[in-house]
């Protein structure tokens, strides 16, 4: 599992068709806040579409877990970038 550690709330994954995904995770632990700031995100990614960044793929709430799908970039985040 920590070989697929990305950042600190996010996994890669990989799709039954081979495609590696992003995975950010949200846990039932996780403040009114951080639910806030999934659900701003989703709201923001899933209406944004631009050819230099990452596309949403899906969503999963469910069980108190929060899961946001997104296309994987290796070359990492724009924040990690930017810091």
């Amino acid at each position: 599992v920590a070989d697929n550690l990305v950042g600190t709330r996010g996994y890669r994954g990989q799709l039954h068709d081979g495609k590696v995904i992003a995975v950010k995770r949200l846990t039932k632990n996780d403040g009114v806040k951080k639910k806030r700031e999934f659900l701003i995100e989703l709201g923001i990614m899933g209406h944004f579409h631009h050819r230099n960044t990452t596309s949403l793929l899906g969503c999963c709430i469910e069980k108190g877990l929060h899961h946001l799908i997104f296309d994987f970039c290796p070359n990492g985040s724009l924040d990690s970038m930017l810091h």
